[in-house]
């Protein structure tokens, strides 16, 4: 949920609950937390029907904790959201075989996802 900068402040970023899912994310257990996150007494999180963001892009910005992590996996964030995107793309071209990674490129990814701490959503994988 966050889109790091690249010479700019870091902002938050709208997700689908499609993006968050993973093989060790069960559907229940994340909207629970999701719940949680967004309710009138934490207001972490804003949700409608098809997103999920972080409410206050202060929290990316002055939390020390979320800044730190942010700090500690910009690479591994940028990786993840550049797979996401290019997902998507691979989605809306009809899942077409042009899209996928081939060569040095599938064999970096394949390596960043052997080292990363950051789990793929389903579609990723």
């Amino acid at each position: 949920m966050v889109q790091p900068g690249e010479g700019t402040e870091d902002t938050k970023r709208r997700v689908t609950k499609e993006e968050l899912i993973s093989e060790e994310t069960a559907d229940k257990d994340l909207e629970n937390l999701i719940q949680k996150l967004s309710s009138p007494s934490v207001r972490l999180l804003t949700t409608d029907r098809d997103y999920i963001e972080i409410t206050h892009e202060a929290l990316i910005q002055k939390w020390g904790i979320l800044k730190g992590w942010i700090e500690e996996e910009r690479e591994n964030l940028k990786m993840s959201r550049r797979l996401t995107q290019d997902t998507l793309e691979w989605k809306q071209a009809g899942e077409n075989a042009d899209f996928l990674y081939t060569g040095t490129r599938l064999a970096q990814v394949e390596e960043w996802i052997q080292e990363t701490s950051i789990t793929l959503n389903e579609s990723e994988n």
